[in-house]
């Protein structure tokens, strides 16, 4: 794997616990292990998933948009995104409609069919943004949005599942950093993800 550096303030990164890291002109230096000197470091255990995470953001990074909808009084798996690498946190949106205001729409973010949003619900026939800032994911780690409506003539309808989040910089080889550094706009791939509506 070829060498990653990452450029930071001119400033000092403090590793939990206390311990110090200086940087110089923009660059991570750090000890070569275990207790050589002061050298750039290369941070070779990117490709073992330690560096590169992420942390919520309003910057779109995944997008599952099709429109989903049903009539069920009962919470429903509407839309879902399997993740297919090690995450840190990020910000779930999703867009929420009833199609007549008589009856109450209901959605809420969940993960691997638990709830771990707020319930959020609307009368409104034009949709309506929500988020939450779900914790980290593993690989095969599903974030859905069930749904439901209150009165079965009607429908409820889910658009715009997105994921948003910034990749960042959590460790500096096995040590966890106090706080997330972000990376450069080149280093801001999307995670590997794959749409999986129920239907």
């Amino acid at each position: 794997m070829a060498s990653i550096f990452v450029r930071v303030p001119k400033d000092s990164l403090q590793i939990q616990g206390g311990e110090m890291i200086d940087v110089l002109d923009g660059w991570i230096l750090g000890l070569d292990p275990p207790n050589g000197p002061i050298v750039s470091i290369n941070l070779q255990s990117a490709s073992r998933g330690k560096i590169w995470l992420s942390v919520g953001s309003i910057n779109l990074r995944n997008s599952n948009d099709s429109e989903k909808g049903h009539d069920s009084t009962l919470w429903f798996k509407t839309k879902e995104i399997k993740v297919n690498e090690r995450t840190g946190p990020m910000n779930v949106y999703f867009s929420l409609k009833t199609t007549n205001s008589l009856a109450t729409a209901y959605g809420q973010v969940w993960k691997n069919g638990v709830p771990v949003g707020m319930e959020y619900s609307t009368i409104s026939e034009v949709y309506q943004e929500f988020s939450d800032l779900i914790g980290p994911c593993v690989k095969d780690d599903l974030i859905q949005i069930y749904a439901k409506i209150s009165l079965s003539a009607y429908n409820v309808r889910i658009i715009n599942h997105r994921l948003h989040y910034d990749r960042a910089m959590v460790y500096l080889g096995d040590k966890s950093l106090s706080k997330a550094i972000a990376v450069t706009t080149s280093q801001q791939a999307p995670f590997s993800v794959t749409n999986q509506d129920p239907w």
